[in-house]
């Protein structure tokens, strides 16, 4: 396994709408903030669910941690993202097929998918915010 590759303690972010169908048929929007490392790469990510203290934001809070460790053990974006549950449909797929998340934690997958551009955070230098 690599090494974890912590961030330093100021570093750049930058703040996305994400969008996720649920279940019901209902848009569901949230945002996230990302972590970069100052190259522009991921290297953490928090999301909140619609409430505070409710069972999606709890959800939302573990799943960004464990994220975030992937993403700080070098695992790509990509990979994470290849791994998540896709439901067909007519949705804007980073993977270029068409699918859309099935939860709203492969949506925020799929945002850290557009961040990283190709890779080495191209995706987002020109909105980057320290």
């Amino acid at each position: 396994m690599n090494e974890r590759t912590r961030l330093p303690n100021r570093r750049p972010h930058i703040t996305v709408p994400i969008s996720w169908w649920s279940g019901d048929g209902s848009e569901k929007n949230y945002f996230c903030t990302v972590g970069l490392y100052h190259d522009g790469t991921p290297g953490e990510i928090f999301a909140n669910g619609d409430h505070e203290g409710s069972q999606i934001d709890g959800m939302l809070s573990d799943a960004c941690i464990l994220i975030s460790l992937a993403l700080q053990h070098k695992v790509d974006p990509k990979v994470l993202a290849h791994s998540m549950v896709r439901v067909p449909g007519i949705g804007d797929d980073p993977l270029g097929v068409a699918t859309y998340p099935a939860s709203p934690i492969g949506a925020i997958v799929d945002a850290l998918v557009k961040i990283s551009g190709d890779g080495n955070g191209e995706g987002v230098k020109k909105s980057i915010r320290t």
